[in-house]
């Protein structure tokens, strides 16, 4: 269960968490700890690690789904070369 709508509070203090040199599956995975409830407790970071890889996909899948969590847009190199090439998607 979400806990709350995502705010850019929310972000940072992810970022904080996962720290300085976090990879963005890293700073994904402490964002949708902290915005998750499991029998109305809070998580934790950590206990990601320590939990069933399919429980820690669902709930990930879950803020893949929510219009509040950020998701990879596509990179501008590859869509705009498609674009040069006189390529186009149908």
């Amino acid at each position: 269960m979400l806990k709350k709508r995502f705010l850019i509070i929310d972000l940072l203090k992810a970022a904080k968490i996962a720290g300085a040199n976090a990879t963005s599956m890293e700073l994904n995975f402490a964002l949708a700890a902290s915005l998750t409830l499991i029998d109305g407790k809070p998580v934790v970071y950590e206990d990601f690690g320590e939990m069933d890889l399919d429980d820690v996909m669902s709930i990930i899948n879950v803020f893949g789904e929510s219009k509040n969590f950020p998701s990879r847009q596509p990179s501008t190199s590859s869509t705009s070369a498609g674009q040069q090439d006189g390529d186009s998607q149908k």
